[in-house]
């Protein structure tokens, strides 16, 4: 993540081993905005604890500004697999309660 020192500063962080939270402020209007920079692991015992501690820190968030990217490792819909079968991945509608 790459970000213009001159207009935004860090203001907090928070390293987890699968998803990395930064607060951003601007050092003009003081706005803020929340990135979280995600790796979801393949494995569900792995993934169910990356969506946990993932979504009980967003949901204690006062801040709406909050941008989520990063390698999610859901399929969301049939179409998007190649090869092998595709199978509904549980964390899916997880994803949609954080949205």
């Amino acid at each position: 993540m790459l970000w213009n020192q001159n207009i935004w500063s860090i203001t907090a962080e928070t390293i987890t081993p699968h998803w990395i939270k930064t607060v951003l402020e601007n050092t003009t209007t003081s706005y803020q905005i929340v990135i979280y920079n995600v790796y979801s692991p393949n494995h569900y015992t792995d993934k169910a604890h990356c969506w946990h501690s993932l979504s009980e820190n967003i949901a204690e968030e006062d801040n709406s500004n909050i941008i989520l990217g990063g390698d999610l490792n859901l399929i969301l819909h049939s179409n998007e697999k190649r090869g092998g079968c595709f199978s509904p991945d549980p964390y899916r509608s997880q994803l949609e309660t954080i949205m």
